[in-house]
């Protein structure tokens, strides 16, 4: 008997439950075409994978819907393919994935989404993405409506919402977690019980957050702009917060906020003046800067002054990362072309930080609780005494560095350690969220 056979006669022996969570672990990360249709592909292999695929339900949870890219004949194949497909689901609670993109004949979309919503009262994950016919699609949704008692994820993703008008999601008593990218639509949304929220649209739409009173996470992202002024936002319940910069919190106030990520370094006197307002236990907090953005070329990308300013309103902060989201190309010494003394690179007054850092056991010192500070921003500080004399300091803090400096001519504290960019990503996986962290981010 060879290796292979051997092999797979032990894979043959594990039992069907087992076989099947390894299946849909495997079909995890898959776009959702692949994994509505993969329980087809199983079963095509052998016979003992069609028989797992016949035994266990949940491989037929993820459903994909479209109405684009089908002829006539494909459009019914598809269809005798849903209907099976929601019959090999039986009871499993749903994932269902809609993308609406063509303008379909009014009757076969009627079809399409009939077949959809008879099965409404088991969706338990909602993701829409629409391109076209958006009014259309929410009129077929609408017998929905009081129809979606499981309903705990919604994903909303639509650039333009025309005079759509919507309640088909108002009355969900388990959804809690919701994303939403739309610009001014008027889709009413019980705010005042979601708990997990992304909100991306035009500045001034998310005014809607006044009444998400039980809102625990938020990632915002919104347009350039300022909101309305005199409408302020107060999250009472908010403990964590991701945000592209200080514009987005010009009106919000978050007591009991927690952790802090800030996408983009920009505008941060915005966000000295909001936790001025809100006066938060802030315990961690990081500032990433957009070194590649044409928009700071020759000028500071993080400004230290408002990053102390910052510091100054959290004495509770344990944790700060500052880190860059790509380190700038070394200019080439024998171009011609080179625009580096037109545009001079923006190197920040770190030294600055580092001294207001230091701690003196005065009354005048900031984050005295800091247990962690990691300097990732890609600035080499010809200033590395300053750096240490504020770790050496902080002997009982972590001061990590991102980057393969040369200190051979600095004496190094021994509570000072480089840090690689792998367990960055998983020291800000593990104080922020899990679900802002994405693959190229940090």
């Amino acid at each position: 008997m060879d290796a292979e056979t051997a092999r797979r006669q032990l894979i043959n022996h594990l039992p069907v439950e087992i076989l099947g969570e390894i299946l849909l672990w495997a079909g995890a990360n898959h776009w959702a075409r692949r994994g509505s249709q993969g329980p087809w592909y199983i079963g095509h292999v052998c016979g003992l994978w069609r028989s797992i695929v016949l035994a266990l339900p949940q491989l037929w949870a993820e459903v994909w819907i479209s109405n684009f890219g089908e002829t006539a004949l494909s459009w019914s194949i598809r269809m005798a393919e849903l209907e099976e497909h929601f019959l090999r689901s039986a009871n499993t609670l749903l994932s269902v994935y809609i993308f609406w993109a063509e303008d379909l004949p009014l009757e076969r979309n009627m079809l399409l989404m009939e077949l959809v919503l008879r099965h409404c009262e088991r969706w338990r994950s909602l993701v829409i993405v629409l391109s076209s016919d958006i009014d259309g699609l929410f009129k077929l949704l609408a017998p929905a409506k009081n129809r979606l008692p499981v309903l705990e994820k919604l994903d909303l993703d639509f650039s333009w919402s025309g005079h759509v008008q919507s309640e088909v999601f108002l009355h969900a008593p388990k959804l809690v977690d919701l994303a939403y990218r739309g610009h001014g639509a008027g889709i009413q949304l019980p705010w005042n019980q979601i708990q997990i929220c992304y909100f991306a649209g035009s500045i001034g739409d998310h005014i809607a957050l006044q009444s998400a009173q039980n809102l625990v996470s938020l990632h915002l992202n919104v347009e350039s702009g300022r909101p309305p002024p005199g409408v302020p936002i107060a999250l009472p319940r908010l403990r964590h917060l991701c945000c592209s910069g200080g514009t987005d919190l010009i009106n919000l106030a978050a007591p009991v906020l927690e952790s802090l990520f800030l996408g983009v370094g920009s505008h941060l006197d915005l966000v000295s003046k909001f936790l001025a307002r809100s006066r938060c236990p802030l315990k961690r907090l990081l500032v990433k800067e957009d070194i590649a953005g044409d928009y700071y070329v020759g000028r500071p990308v993080t400004d230290m002054k408002s990053v102390i300013g910052m510091l100054q309103r959290t004495p509770s902060l344990e944790v700060l990362i500052l880190v860059a989201s790509s380190w700038p190309e070394v200019p080439d010494s024998a171009s011609d072309d080179s625009d580096a003394d037109e545009y001079p690179s923006p190197e920040p007054d770190v030294d600055s930080l580092f001294d207001a850092l230091q701690l003196t056991g005065s009354q005048l010192d900031i984050v005295p609780n800091l247990s962690t500070f990691v300097y990732g921003l890609p600035y080499d500080p010809i200033v590395w005494n300053s750096f240490m004399a504020m770790a050496r300091s902080r002997s009982f803090a972590s001061a990590r560095f991102l980057g393969s400096w040369d200190l051979s001519d600095v004496f190094v504290e021994q509570n000072v350690k480089e840090i690689k960019r792998e367990e960055l990503r998983m020291l800000v996986t593990t104080n922020f969220p899990e679900t802002w962290i994405k693959p190229g981010r940090i």
